[in-house]
């Protein structure tokens, strides 16, 4: 509603006769007052809208957020006590009400302040609680020991952790994914496909969800990559799911050949170009969304690739191999030249993230040993010995 302040009249115009047809049409003076009142309005307007939309969080409740701002608001449309317990309700007016800008300003800052630290902390907080179900969801499953009561217990303080105050989208989530492996472990010996399947879609899609609603990644100062301990973290979360759903998943270790050389031969600053131009390769090869492009250490970069399977892996490293030999380095007017070797390996069910990736160095070692400039894949693990009869 907007305010009604009092404002003069406009004296009456006297009659004119109509403009020529070709005069030129001069807008009216604007009125100060009245664009005070508007611009008044507005802002009464705004703070208002702060109000209705606000939330809970732990410094206020959305309730008293409201009534603050409306008090902000009518004290600065219509000069009334401000909301800052300077002038209390019943005090003999004082003469002159200033408007107070600046306290009505940092009043705003703090509350969005606020109501952000929460959103970050809150989404951080789911982010890492899916994480760590999936992790321990796992580790029950490998378990075939374990009793079902446990699994059970498990799946109550799930439930009890979705009823506690948290967005509806994500406790209908959750109960929804308690309620399927409820399911699944009634019927172990009699679960179908189809039902493992969809819940790992869900659950993937869930953990994208987080990813992208507060992702926090860690990056190479160099190169502008994802970092090692970035890099690390991805490939435990990715062999966790990849387990537990039977997702595919690849894994590639890049090496750049005869790197030493080119640093003893160009200087490190040529050296830090090249891989700066590697990593340029790398990005485009490697364009999806959920991509883990990262650099593993030194002259080694580091890639994980979601929902992929060998044959896929190994024509992106041919990709890849073809990107390198056609780079050229421009370095004080001498051209650098660069191969690289690749290894690639595919997880295995039940396969932890250190096994995959000794399996991925191993067929690094090999595309190596076979004359560099290639890429190689993993052998596939040897089945555990039958215990003798």
């Amino acid at each position: 509603m907007l305010w009604k302040r009092n404002s003069k009249p406009s004296p009456a115009a006297a009659p004119e006769s109509a403009p020529p047809r070709d005069a030129v049409s001069v807008s009216p003076p604007l009125d100060p007052e009245r664009e005070l009142d508007s611009a008044l309005d507005a802002i009464g307007g705004i703070l208002r809208a702060i109000g209705r939309f606000a939330f809970d969080i732990p410094e206020t409740e959305a309730k008293t957020t409201a009534e603050t701002c409306e008090r902000w608001a009518t004290h600065l449309i219509l000069r009334t006590p401000a909301p800052d317990g300077r002038w209390a309700e019943g005090d003999p007016r004082p003469t002159v009400v200033r408007r107070e800008w600046v306290t009505a300003l940092h009043y705003v800052t703090n509350l969005r302040k606020n109501e952000l630290g929460y959103i970050t902390k809150t989404l951080q907080d789911l982010r890492q609680t899916v994480w760590a179900f999936v992790h321990g969801l796992n580790q029950a499953l490998t378990g075939e020991g374990e009793a079902n009561a446990q699994v059970k217990a498990q799946l109550v303080r799930l439930e009890r952790a979705a009823k506690s105050p948290s967005t509806e989208e994500l406790k209908r989530e959750a109960m929804s994914v308690a309620q399927s492996i409820g399911v699944i472990f009634e019927e172990r010996k009699r679960r179908q496909v189809s039902q493992v399947t969809e819940l790992g879609e869900r659950m993937a899609a869930l953990g994208r969800a987080l990813e992208e609603a507060r992702r926090e990644v860690g990056l190479d100062s160099l190169t502008r990559l994802a970092n090692r301990k970035t890099f690390d973290e991805e490939l435990g979360r990715v062999a966790d799911v990849s387990s537990l759903f039977r997702q595919p998943a690849c894994l590639l270790i890049v090496d750049a050949d005869h790197f030493k050389s080119i640093n003893d031969n160009y200087g490190h600053s040529a050296g830090d170009e090249v891989l700066r131009q590697l990593t340029g390769c790398l990005v485009r090869t490697f364009r999806r969304r959920d991509d883990v492009v990262a650099r593993y250490g030194g002259e080694e970069f580091g890639i994980i690739l979601r929902e992929t399977v060998m044959r896929e892996a190994m024509l992106l490293a041919e990709r890849l191999l073809e990107s390198v030999r056609d780079l050229s380095v421009d370095h004080a007017g001498r051209q650098i030249k660069l191969t690289v070797s690749v290894g690639v390996a595919e997880v295995q069910p039940g396969e932890t993230a250190e096994v995959w990736l000794q399996r991925t160095d191993q067929a690094l070692y090999d595309a190596k040993n076979k004359g560099r400039d290639r890429a190689a894949s993993a052998r596939s693990p040897e089945p555990p010995p039958v215990a003798a009869a």
